[in-house]
């Protein structure tokens, strides 16, 4: 089945772009589906579902590729936030050209031209994971608590992106990924000359409210 079939998706308004949000780990479509009519903000939205349904492990929801459980719960239970710069996910390769596929799919059935691609944590790793490492056409990027990831691939392509409107949040005391390294790669994105609107928060791995706020004001200048 592809991401298009089990997606989720409604226009709203007049005109805008088409807007794919991706779900965190453990997470589904029905998570963020509510996002842009709460938003009220113009625009075709997708909400796909992960490839990798986490049932048979005992968890509900789906993710975009096996997470590396052991690891991240060792982390947490540490209390060390951490920096997966060098992270290269097994079943990234899949993923990616599953999203590649449905973003073709969206932008022929639409007729939009203006794509918006983000994600919440390992949905926003996918996004970015896209966008520098093929040459889509992208009008903009959000990740919401999210990092980078697969950095040997990514780095010598951010300037790929040059001049793509980014939308960065990232909690101060997130205590899964480090907001420290999140500062770090929001600053190498601007070096290679993004244009980046970052939004740290008092906060851990979520998104609240005043970030969607923000998020709203950035889609509608989009």
């Amino acid at each position: 089945m592809s991401l298009l079939e089990r997606a989720i998706q409604y226009t709203q308004g007049e005109g805008g772009p088409l807007v794919v949000l991706l779900h965190g780990f453990a997470g589904t479509a029905q998570d963020l589906a509510p996002f842009g009519r709460s938003m009220g903000v113009s625009g075709h939205f997708v909400f796909p579902d992960g490839r990798v349904s986490l049932e048979p492990i005992g968890i509900p929801g789906r993710a975009w590729w096996p997470s590396d459980g052991a690891a991240r719960a060792r982390a947490m239970y540490e209390g060390t936030p951490r920096d997966l710069s060098d992270f290269e996910p097994e079943g990234l390769d899949e993923a990616r050209l599953s999203l590649l596929e449905l973003l073709n799919e969206l932008t022929r059935e639409t007729g939009r031209t203006q794509v918006v691609l983000g994600g919440f944590s390992q949905g926003a790793m996918l996004a970015f994971d896209l966008a520098f490492r093929t040459d889509f056409p992208l009008s903009a990027l959000v990740q919401l608590s999210g990092c980078r990831i697969a950095q040997r691939f990514w780095n010598p392509r951010l300037a790929t992106r040059a001049g793509l409107r980014t939308f960065l949040s990232h909690g101060t005391h997130d205590p899964d990924l480090s907001f420290q390294a999140a500062v770090a790669y929001k600053d190498d994105l601007v070096r290679a000359g993004l244009n980046v609107d970052f939004h740290p928060f008092e906060g851990g791995h979520e998104t609240p409210i005043s970030v969607l706020r923000s998020l709203k004001r950035f889609l509608n200048s989009v």
